[in-house]
């Protein structure tokens, strides 16, 4: 279901703003009081229904460095409900779209920064769950992205990338140990993983095959004559030392 405006009622399209422009942000509308949470109307800047509702705020949370006291250190996560320390939690970054286009949003801490109301741990958790339950979606963006970084072709798409690891078998190719399908860092070695056979080729369907991390981390971006070149060159310095 689409959200809309709260003022002009015009849908909102790929935005997490209340408002389509800033004409409507900063039209004056029903709001909280910050204070004593009772309805007034009021525009973007007003945050008190009246003067005294603001000073008795202002009283009872000091301002350090323009910072409200209870926003210095501690903040309760959103997800565990455990009071961490603002470190615990990642900077926001301006927003690209929308009436607030360039501004952070989220809590304050003691350095004034944007925070997430949710911990780095909690947000590693919940991204794994995700990933478990869909990688293929992560994965597609993470080959787009390192295609563009080695600038080469990536011409696959999701549903490529699907059949390609479905119908990859159940262990790596190269060392024929089974494949660890929710790997974490302790055996990542096991999980599969999509390589490109020619470098320079880039992502498509007949240059890639997938094998497991520890043979694509040997290979990396080596050419296969290269690689034979090292193994032969650390097999002779085997064969000296053995005598």
């Amino acid at each position: 279901m689409n959200k809309v405006c709260l003022i002009c009622q015009k849908t909102l399209i790929k935005t997490q703003s209340k408002f389509c422009s800033d004409k409507c942000f900063k039209t004056p509308r029903e709001k909280n009081c910050k204070n004593c949470k009772g309805l007034f109307i009021g525009g973007h800047q007003n945050s008190f229904c009246c003067h005294k509702c603001r000073e008795f705020y202002r009283k009872s949370n000091p301002i350090k460095n323009g910072v409200p006291a209870k926003y210095l250190k501690i903040k309760n996560c959103n997800m565990c409900k455990i009071d961490k320390n603002y470190k615990d939690y990642r900077k926001t970054n301006p927003l690209k779209t929308g009436p607030r286009k360039g501004q952070c949003i989220g809590w304050t801490d003691i350095d004034g920064n944007k925070r997430f109301s949710i911990c780095t741990i909690c947000e590693n958790s919940g991204f794994m769950k995700r990933y478990r339950k869909n990688p293929y979606h992560q994965l597609f963006h993470n080959f787009k992205k390192r295609a563009s970084l080695a600038k080469v072709p990536f011409e696959l798409s999701k549903e490529n990338l699907i059949e390609i690891f479905e119908n990859s078998g159940d262990s790596c190719p190269v060392f024929g140990f089974k494949y660890v399908k929710d790997a974490d860092k302790n055996n990542r070695d096991y999980a599969p993983s999509l390589d490109r056979i020619d470098p320079k080729k880039g992502y498509t369907k007949e240059n890639t095959v997938v094998v497991s991390m520890l043979a694509n981390r040997i290979k990396t971006d080596a050419k296969i004559d290269q690689i034979g070149k090292v193994y032969q060159f650390y097999k002779n310095i085997e064969k000296i030392n053995s005598k």
